[in-house]
């Protein structure tokens, strides 16, 4: 994946030829859409290893015959990038990592002369597949 990655920020770096202003408006419109969407995905993601440690505590004490927490203890959305069971570090350090692709490729793809029109696209794939990723946790925990 890193290799992948490398590999197409090295293509759009190679496109990028003519200066164009990056900052307006709309990216910065669009990089607060994906970063808050992220970290409400991160957020809520976090909140299935919180459960999951309660739910344990709870398992490991046999004076309490019922579980008093919430019944979404492990990701079921993307158990291969957070894990089975993920802890905050884990989750906020993908979501990070989804930003600052996102955020880099938007930048070059902007800068780009044959690609400036698809600017948006790595911003709004990020952000809507983490606000459904958000929507997802918040409603199933």
């Amino acid at each position: 994946m890193k290799h992948l990655l490398c590999c197409w920020l090295f293509v759009l770096s190679a496109f990028a030829q003519e200066q164009r202003p990056v900052f307006d408006k709309k990216f910065l419109t669009l990089s607060a859409f994906t970063i808050s969407a992220t970290m409400a995905d991160s957020y809520t993601t976090s909140q299935i290893g919180v459960n999951y440690n309660a739910w344990l505590t709870w398992r490991s004490t046999p004076s309490d015959p019922t579980f008093h927490g919430s019944g979404c203890i492990s990701e079921t959305n993307e158990p291969w990038l957070y894990g089975a069971h993920p802890s905050a570090a884990r989750a906020y350090g993908v979501g990070v990592g989804k930003i600052a692709v996102a955020e880099v490729s938007a930048a070059l793809l902007k800068r780009s002369h044959r690609f400036h029109r698809l600017w948006s696209v790595p911003l709004l794939v990020i952000g809507v597949d983490s606000s459904v990723g958000a929507i997802h946790n918040a409603r199933r925990c």
